[in-house]
């Protein structure tokens, strides 16, 4: 039987980021309003509010002074991964150059995480995926993924070091659990009502024939293997929703009781909602053999990697060999590599807190993700970062990207967003300006003679 869906699926990533001004040491909200407003790309495409860079990228300053990078609409998880990163290396450029003539006591902090610096406040690393437009999220996805996205965090979580009441510390498994408080939320902001899967229509394509699956609930990796494994998976999951194999799935009694107990525990009980009760690595290895049966059925060859390799992290989680899954799993490579102290005894929060930090500072920290990165980066991660810095992927972005160089050139005022192109006509005498534009609807579509029309009129 031949597959249904979206064999082909465009899924991307946005990373708000931390920032903090430091003035002899000390976090400084003036300093860091002043010197947030110096990072601009200049070299890009600036245009409705937002920079557009030429490889399909974008960056703009996100509510409560965060910048945020979002990866253009990409077509495997390491493309996602090699944008994100690129983008990474991109704002820590912006961000040394914003401290060019500055004093030598200020300091700026650029820090990949999700969670403030300053306070116990969360911020996102959002991921996107298309879906088809008849994949019900409230009838499908949410009750079919709820027990998988809660148990993902097994081998996607970041790992958090959270103050006890006792003035000590313990690390938990993810930044972003405690924060969420509902299984779904139907509201239109992400910021306000934090759920494991939210539910609003936003497409930023062809509304008759596609949906946007907007997942919240994730943390941001500094390992190159979750941050691509995630997006293979999910856009496995979801291919097989689409095509109605993923049945029979476990249900958990309460999915976000469930999450903040495993972010506690990675190998606390679960309860589903018949009573009986299971484990992370149990449903993680569940919804693991439905794709490798799928994968088997439909002839699909391009997920043995991604299958492969959750499996064998999977499996050491089992046999309890935490050891064996540093250099793959963040929180399990932050609690037994970083989070030691030299002598031998346990760090005080201080000292762990700071540990913890440092292993998402992207500039201005002391160096910990970089060494992380050195030891455990397989040599394909410069390859896809070369290659995601020159181009956009092979679909809408290319023709974006084609008029955000022509733009560049251009002194006419343009604008730019996911699904549609501007450009303001010349102004007439006693006529307010209008406005040519074409609207970009299919995310598939690399070459577009409307987009090449309205180039012409640049």
């Amino acid at each position: 039987m031949p597959l249904v869906g979206l064999p082909r699926r465009t899924m991307g990533e946005e990373n708000e980021y931390g920032f903090v001004a430091l003035v002899n040491g000390e976090p400084n909200a003036d300093r860091t309003t002043e010197y947030i407003a110096k990072i601009r790309p200049v070299s890009w495409l600036y245009a409705g509010a937002r920079f557009w860079c030429e490889n399909g990228c974008c960056y703009y300053q996100d509510i409560n002074e965060h910048p945020e990078c979002t990866t253009p609409e990409c077509l495997t998880g390491k493309q996602v991964a090699g944008y994100s990163r690129w983008s990474e290396y991109a704002l820590a450029d912006l961000v040394g150059a914003a401290l060019v003539g500055a004093p030598k006591s200020h300091k700026l902090l650029l820090v990949k995480n999700n969670v403030s610096v300053a306070s116990n406040k969360t911020y996102g690393c959002n991921e996107n995926y298309l879906t088809q437009r008849q994949l019900s999220f409230d009838d499908v996805i949410a009750p079919k993924l709820m027990a998988f996205l809660v148990t993902r965090i097994l081998w996607a979580g970041a790992g958090n070091v959270v103050a006890t009441r006792s003035g000590g510390w313990r690390l938990e498994v993810s930044q972003r659990a405690r924060h969420l408080q509902a299984d779904v939320s139907f509201g239109t902001t992400t910021a306000t009502a934090r759920a494991i899967v939210n539910t609003r229509d936003e497409p930023l394509a062809d509304k008759e024939l596609y949906r946007r699956l907007h997942l919240i609930c994730g943390d941001v990796n500094v390992l190159w293997t979750p941050s691509w494994l995630k997006y293979d998976i999910m856009a496995l999951m979801l291919l097989m929703l689409e095509n109605n194999e993923l049945r029979h799935v476990p249900k958990l009694a309460d999915p976000v009781s469930s999450l903040h107990r495993l972010s506690r525990d990675w190998n606390t009980s679960l309860q589903l909602d018949d009573g009986s009760t299971t484990n992370a690595v149990a449903i993680q290895r569940f919804y693991l053999k439905c794709a490798w049966d799928f994968a088997a059925k439909h002839g699909l060859t391009d997920q043995k990697e991604a299958l492969s390799l959750l499996g064998e992290i999977l499996d050491n989680f089992a046999s309890k060999d935490l050891d064996a899954n540093i250099g793959q799993v963040d929180w399990v490579t932050k609690g037994l590599q970083r989070l030691k102290s030299k002598t031998g005894q346990r760090l005080t929060l201080k000292q762990a807190q700071a540990k913890d930090l440092d292993y998402h500072v992207v500039c201005g920290g002391k160096g910990s993700m970089q060494v992380v990165r050195e030891l455990y980066d397989p040599p394909e991660t410069a390859e896809w970062v070369a290659r995601c810095a020159t181009a956009a992927p092979n679909n809408r972005a290319a023709a974006r990207t084609r008029f955000v160089k022509a733009a560049r050139s251009s002194k006419r005022n343009v604008t730019v967003n996911w699904e549609r192109l501007a450009v303001q006509k010349p102004a007439l005498k006693g006529e307010d300006n209008g406005w040519w534009f074409v609207e970009v609807k299919d995310p598939f579509q690399n070459k577009n003679r409307a987009v090449d029309e309205l180039i012409k009129r640049l």
